[in-house]
């Protein structure tokens, strides 16, 4: 069984990135909206790649919300991984970002 990953928004406005292992029981991390403003700036204003430990070191937020944030970015395509380092789309991230925010804040589906 291979583990499953869901982000959805919940009426808080916060990001929740759901997580089931292959084994064990799942486990739910949160972003907020601020939180992903910030990695999505910060990641914009680079030139070349980027890990989470830079995030982490960068930005005065909770490690936890900037690996969410990173995820979220990845799972819709807006930040790629290439081996350890990871870099941002050609697109404009933010525009992206906020789309796929305000799709799952209003339970939309790409379906």
């Amino acid at each position: 069984m291979k583990a499953t990953e869901e982000f959805t928004v919940n009426r808080n406005g916060k990001i929740i990135h759901s997580v089931q292992p292959k084994s064990g029981k799942e486990y739910n991390h949160i972003c907020s909206l601020e939180s992903l403003k910030q990695v999505v700036f910060f990641i914009e204003k680079l030139e070349g790649g980027f890990t989470t430990g830079n995030l982490w070191e960068s930005l005065s937020i909770p490690k936890t919300q900037a690996s969410v944030a990173l995820a979220f970015l990845k799972e819709f395509g807006l930040v790629e991984v290439d081996r350890n380092r990871c870099y941002k789309s050609p697109t404009d991230i933010f525009l992206a970002a906020m789309c796929e925010y305000h799709f799952l804040k209003e339970g939309l589906s790409h379906e």
